[in-house]
């Protein structure tokens, strides 16, 4: 199925968002990564901690970005605004476990956008795109840095005490 990309991106060339994409999934990475139209989105657990006979750990996002799939992203699981916090520290575990900080940036913005088909609208901050907009003195990744500005729709929503730009 994966060598000719699936009766959905194979045969009928249509975009694939495969989810939750953990427990051993990424062993499949390489083949994943050369059928079309596939987007992989992992979470809410990014990281594999049983994986192989020698108990080390595999971060998900890096091993299939590593096997070479282009549209690698995160979730979370978190259904409601109150639990927004969960999508920068799932960013952050694929950044500190070898991702790198703009390719983990890219899994919780960009990425997903592609993969919903939403990209030419939101996702990164280009001219005539949405953007709301966080401000840190620092990697939006790096939990311990607290958060200077939120702009959402164009308008300030949260200026940290003290802050000045």
């Amino acid at each position: 199925v994966l060598k000719t990309g699936g009766m959905f991106g194979g045969e009928f060339g249509l975009r694939t968002v495969a989810t939750h994409t953990e427990f051993g999934g990424y062993q499949v990475a390489a083949a994943v990564a050369k059928v079309p139209n596939v987007a992989i989105d992992i979470g809410p657990r990014t990281v594999d901690f049983y994986a192989g006979r020698d108990r080390q750990f595999v971060e998900l996002a890096t091993a299939y970005d590593a096997a070479g799939v282009e549209n690698v992203s995160v979730n979370t699981d978190a259904v409601s605004h109150d639990r927004a916090d969960q999508l920068a520290m799932q960013g952050a575990v694929a950044a500190r476990f070898g991702l790198g900080d703009a390719k983990a940036l890219k899994a919780v913005t960009l990425s997903p956008a592609r993969a919903l088909g939403i990209d030419d609208r939101v996702g990164s901050l280009e001219v005539g795109k949405d953007a709301d907009l966080v401000a840190k003195a620092g990697s939006l990744l790096d939990l311990s840095i607290p958060v200077d500005l939120v702009v959402v729709r164009g308008e300030i929503a949260y200026r940290r005490e003290g802050w000045t730009p």
